[in-house]
């Protein structure tokens, strides 16, 4: 995954399976240089959803990694606004997860 479309695309299809479509509008997808232990991470401030992807690790990752981490920083914002709780890998997380395809998601990359 090479631009930030493909990862809002893949953000629009989880909304979508999620059913939460208009969660979207409140995620925000950007590259981070400085990420080097984490494939993504997600951050909520003042109900907006920061997903920072490492771009340096992208691109050493498979296809089928980005697209699960792309699913697994979306479901932890879709999560905290259907739920308005913090994010976590809590049981809301853990059901969205499934919903899109990952019944044992995991915790990490280790690419």
């Amino acid at each position: 995954m090479t631009n930030l479309d493909a990862a809002y695309e893949i953000a629009e299809q989880v909304c979508g399976v999620c059913g939460c479509p208009e969660a979207l509008p409140q995620i925000r997808i950007s590259w981070c240089g400085r990420l080097r232990r984490s494939i993504g991470t997600a951050e909520e401030w003042k109900g907006l959803y920061d997903i920072r992807l490492s771009k340096r690790l992208f691109a050493l990752a498979g296809w089928e990694d980005c697209i699960e981490t792309v699913v697994h920083e979306v479901c932890h914002a879709i999560d905290s606004i259907v739920n308005n709780r913090p994010m976590s890998h809590g049981d809301g997380w853990k059901d969205l997860m499934h919903r899109c395809g990952y019944p044992d998601a995991q915790v990490g990359w280790s690419g």
